[in-house]
């Protein structure tokens, strides 16, 4: 069964959480996938662009093992080569039960058809950004789904934004508040108990500063639950 962009949607009070991990070793990445792939409530993101002293070829490689025998993944390949990227991703797109997120700044030159149930659209912006127009822009142009990463620079400017975001949450669109930093952590926990239908976590090492531990994040869940 192929995969869309539903998958990263809420439902109910608590998010999708979302698993990023750095293909290093493939075997030990194989084993990962398996376990994560037996729980529920938990898509895995693969961060190819992550692995270290690798070639293009080889990371494609890694991307077709990885295709043939797992779906219901992000593909994230964070490249600001245009020509680099429409290689992997057009690659990626050959695998029909898999989703991929693109940065925004690609959007329009990649020079490739981007599904619009299976694009996850990236921004990565600070709060002084236009952050409103930006994501309905983006759901005008027929986009499901909208992930951003920002900086705030206060407490209150971080609510703000939470209490903007909420009044254009609908039942088809999808949609990720995720805040960077050091010390964001509690900000990621606040967004992803709010507006924010699913909220990134690491397996090991963070992808991205302030990721929660995925086993945390669901022993979180399971307490609200109860």
């Amino acid at each position: 069964m192929s995969a869309s962009i539903e998958i990263l949607k809420k439902t109910g009070k608590f998010p999708v959480v979302i698993v990023s991990i750095i293909p290093e070793s493939l075997e030990k990445t194989v084993k990962v996938l398996q376990k994560l792939n037996s729980m529920g409530n938990v898509v895995p993101e693969i961060r190819y662009d992550l692995i270290k002293n690798t070639s293009m070829e080889d990371r494609i490689h890694i991307l077709d093992i990885l295709n043939r025998s797992f779906s219901n993944m992000i593909t994230t390949f964070r490249e600001k080569n245009v020509e680099k990227a429409a290689i992997f991703y057009s690659q990626a797109l050959l695998k029909k039960g898999n989703i991929i997120d693109v940065d925004s700044s690609l959007i329009g030159k990649i020079g490739i058809e981007l599904p619009r149930d299976r694009t996850l659209v990236s921004f990565h912006i600070t709060d002084k950004t236009p952050v409103m127009d930006i994501i309905e822009g983006v759901f005008h142009e027929g986009f499901r789904a909208v992930k951003v990463a920002i900086r705030t620079q206060s407490e209150a400017s971080f609510l703000g934004l939470c209490r903007d975001i909420s009044t254009i949450r609908t039942e088809k669109n999808i949609l990720s508040l995720i805040p960077m930093g050091g010390e964001s952590s509690i900000y990621r926990l606040i967004s992803s108990l709010t507006v924010s239908d699913f909220t990134y976590t690491k397996y090991e090492n963070e992808t991205g500063e302030g990721q929660l531990n995925y086993e945390i994040m669901l022993k979180i869940i399971d307490l609200l639950h109860k």
